[in-house]
């Protein structure tokens, strides 16, 4: 479709390594490591950034690195509490050895398909997906920026990603989002309306 006009470009780009090791972060606010800010250094290859706009996490992890980048490369930053990870409820903050242990069936079942299962005092996947698509058709409706920065979480990214790919909520967990995984994609008008790509996932920054 060479006629295809973008009408809005959007990363999303993971978080780096968390101090705290292996737990259910969630919602819980933890710092990065220095690897961690590191990666994400890598990953936008400290390079002059296309963004007008970056939107963040009120998490640490993510907004500490957003307000530095952004500060260096005099870009606004808009903290977007609909870019926070989902709520794990009763296993917020734990190891994730610990509930192999205690809720090894949930936890199991949970990692195949979490649709299906409801976390403990949690919050729903539905409602992770419905704060996401509500802040992505608003920025679909914006005028004024047309190349944007989200910087967010490994769960809130799958359901983005899903969202982008029209892959059900039961395989998002197939979706692969490592530390600082930079992933694109954008939406086109055309003759046939406007349509949705994933550009690149999980790649460097080149200008």
């Amino acid at each position: 479709m060479s006629n295809d006009v973008v009408s809005l470009s959007i990363d999303l780009l993971r978080h780096g390594e968390c101090e705290g090791g292996n737990i259910f972060r969630g919602s819980t606010d933890v710092a990065l490591s220095q690897r961690g800010f590191q990666q994400m250094e890598s990953a936008l290859n400290n390079a002059k950034p296309p963004w007008q706009l970056v939107i963040s996490s009120p998490l640490k992890r993510c907004h500490a690195f957003a307000a530095q980048f952004c500060a260096k490369h005099q870009i606004p930053l808009q903290t977007e509490p609909r870019l926070r990870e989902l709520h794990f409820g009763d296993w917020e903050g734990k190891p994730i050895a610990e509930i192999l242990q205690t809720d090894a069936e949930r936890i199991q079942a949970w990692s195949q398909d979490p649709s299906s299962i409801d976390v403990p005092n949690g919050e729903k996947l539905s409602e992770a997906l419905a704060r996401a698509e509500d802040l992505l058709e608003e920025l679909k409706n914006r005028p004024d920026n047309h190349n944007i920065l989200l910087i967010s979480h490994g769960g809130l990214i799958r359901l983005i990603l899903s969202t982008v790919l029209h892959i059900p909520l039961s395989k998002c967990q197939q979706i692969d989002v490592p530390y600082a995984a930079l992933s694109r994609f954008a939406y086109y008008r055309s003759a046939f309306g406007t349509q949705q790509k994933l550009l690149a996932h999980n790649y460097r920054y080149e200008p």
